[in-house]
């Protein structure tokens, strides 16, 4: 499985392991919000973040490495 972009990679993670329930849809969630974020981010003029929004951010990738890891350890 491949794709040039990052919404058909997001879109091949919640097909290949969120629907099947191999990764909780939480962890889905988080990934599309978190790039949202980056594209409004990327491409909307002056555009703030807070530093909460940065803290939550961080916590999210977190979360989501570490759910990663336990599914890689099942596997």
């Amino acid at each position: 499985m491949t794709s040039s972009k990052h919404r058909g990679i997001i879109s091949l993670f919640d097909k290949e392991f969120v629907k099947p329930g191999k990764i909780d849809k939480r962890y889905s969630k988080i990934l599309h919000e978190t790039f949202d974020a980056r594209q409004v981010a990327d491409y909307q003029e002056l555009v703030e973040l807070s530093q909460s929004d940065a803290v939550r951010a961080i916590e999210h990738a977190k979360a989501f490495l570490s759910a990663l890891k336990q599914f890689r350890a099942t596997i």
